[in-house]
């Protein structure tokens, strides 16, 4: 039955965040058992702190799959993370009370590797009334009788930093905000208007039903239900994503069956408004979005293609611009496009569909097409990072400090793909000829198809790879940044930007 329930908390004191510098997304974790001699799980912290980024291995007390959860103080220190499990201190020990997070049979099931759900099926946010305390929210999972899987229950644990030491307890634990089907992730939350309260949001399972609720420094009042827009769809454990634009004004929800549902947010009243459906094209479960600092572009991933929407462009769909397709490369396992998150440095961050040891970066996200400098596989990480990814909401939104800082550096390592060494493209940048490379032992045809930064197929041809070189004349180009994507009739993929000058 919907109930508008009120969950109070208790209220310690109220101090003033106004001069914290609310670094609570500097630290991300990953984790990872790949069954080596490690006596502990393969431990990953992004450290955002370090300029340039660190990437740092280290042992932690348990896995990461998809539910994954950071937590930092307002000045960036480590506090807490979690698996949608348990959760650990900054010393990587089981906090306090931090076990036994969404109880149930498939708690039972599948803790042993973290909890499954999906990806945002945990998000943590400072308590509004105590800087000491942080509210954790979680999903359970259940099975239907097709064995799909949604959420039953959405959940509250809340962590007082003051215990312990410092090292954190859980005071309250697996408090049901709300008892229906919802969907397994898909999760988010975003400041209220007078820059203080937080709303929380959450799909229902197949209904166009939007969960929200507001979290003030007296109570968690909800849910409020909405229905707007299309229906959405079983995604399966893959699911999709959901983000706000940084300026708070735009909602998206993007997963491979249902496509993008965009939406208006009001940060007053927490309701939507204006939805618009948008084509990307049909993928296999994966789907993950993100949007540039500016809030201009929406990116979209697919399992082996990225996109870049235009939002304030007068036709959305039309500004569709394909910024790189997966190169192929396999480390074992195919290094493809998953989900997407803004980092604190002001870059997007990809994870893949596999467990694989980097992470694709759009290094200038609020630039049009190729100029946002899409890079497969620049971000080396010391071991594998799982199939998670953790997600933030803005919590430097109507604050003193920008929504991120794009002074931090990263560090960029080259790995090589496997075409690349095949495949030469030269001279870079050209004045107009193109000569393509080819060693011996590569056989048959290859189509050969060009873009422009815009997305738009300019050059489309067959030529024979067997040929140890091939020239194109492109002189008929403008000036500018170009995709040179080729397919070899053995299916194997190479990619890379060119540039014309005259």
């Amino acid at each position: 039955m919907k109930n508008l329930i009120i969950i109070t908390i208790i209220i310690f004191v109220f101090p003033s965040l106004s001069f914290a510098q609310l670094k609570h997304d500097y630290h991300w974790f990953f984790g990872n058992e790949s069954g080596n001699t490690f006596q502990q799980v393969e431990g990953i912290d992004v450290n955002f702190n370090n300029n340039p980024i660190s990437a740092d291995f280290l042992e932690i007390p348990f896995e990461i799959y998809f539910s994954n959860a950071t937590m930092s103080d307002e000045e960036g220190n480590l506090l807490f993370y979690t698996n949608g499990c348990e959760i650990a201190n900054k010393n990587h020990e089981i906090m306090m009370n931090g076990d036994s997070l969404n109880p149930g049979e498939i708690h039972d099931f599948i803790c042993w590797r973290g909890y499954a759900g999906t990806h945002q099926s945990c998000l943590a946010i400072p308590s509004p009334q105590d800087n000491e305390e942080y509210l954790l929210f979680h999903k359970a999972l259940i099975y239907d009788d097709n064995f799909n899987v949604f959420t039953d229950k959405l959940y509250y644990s809340l962590i007082d930093m003051d215990l312990d030491g410092g090292l954190g307890g859980v005071v309250e634990k697996n408090i049901i905000m709300v008892e229906d089907s919802l969907r397994s992730g898909e999760m988010t939350a975003i400041k209220h208007s007078n820059g203080e309260d937080w709303w929380l949001i959450n799909g229902s399972y197949l209904s166009n039903e939007y969960f929200t609720f507001l979290i003030t420094p007296d109570t968690i009042e909800g849910p409020y239900y909405q229905n707007i827009g299309l229906p959405h769809t079983y995604q399966g454990d893959g699911g999709g994503q959901v983000i706000f634009s940084p300026d708070g004004t735009k909602y998206v929800r993007f997963n491979n069956i249902d496509q993008i549902y965009l939406y208006n947010f009001d940060r007053t009243t927490g309701l939507f408004s204006n939805f618009e459906f948008i084509e990307v094209q049909d993928t296999i479960i994966i789907a993950g979005c993100a949007i540039s600092p500016n809030s201009q572009f929406l990116y979209a991933s697919t399992r082996n293609e990225l996109y870049q929407f235009d939002l304030e462009a007068a036709d959305i769909e039309e500004s569709k611009i394909l910024i790189d397709v997966y190169d192929g490369f396999a480390d074992p396992l195919p290094t493809s496009f998953q989900r997407m998150e803004l980092g604190p440095d002001c870059r997007i961050y990809m994870n893949s569909t596999n467990s694989v040891d980097e992470l694709h970066v759009i290094h200038n996200p609020d630039e049009q097409g190729l100029a946002c400098n899409f890079e497969q596989r620049a971000f080396q990480l010391p071991s594998n990072h799982q199939f998670s990814m953790p997600h933030f909401p803005y919590y430097r939104m109507d604050t003193d400090f920008p929504i991120c800082d794009s002074n931090l550096v990263v560090n960029s390592t080259e790995i090589f793909r496997p075409l690349k060494k095949k495949i030469t493209l030269y001279p870079n940048p050209t004045y107009g000829e193109l000569n393509i490379s080819v060693p011996e032992g590569i056989k048959g045809n290859a189509n050969l198809q060009i873009f422009s930064s815009l997305g738009q197929l300019v050059f489309d041809n067959q030529f024979s790879i067997e040929a140890a070189k091939e020239t194109l004349d492109l002189t008929f180009l403008p000036v500018g940044i170009y995709l040179v994507f080729i397919k070899t009739g053995e299916g194997e993929v190479f990619s890379e930007k060119i540039q014309i000058v005259r």
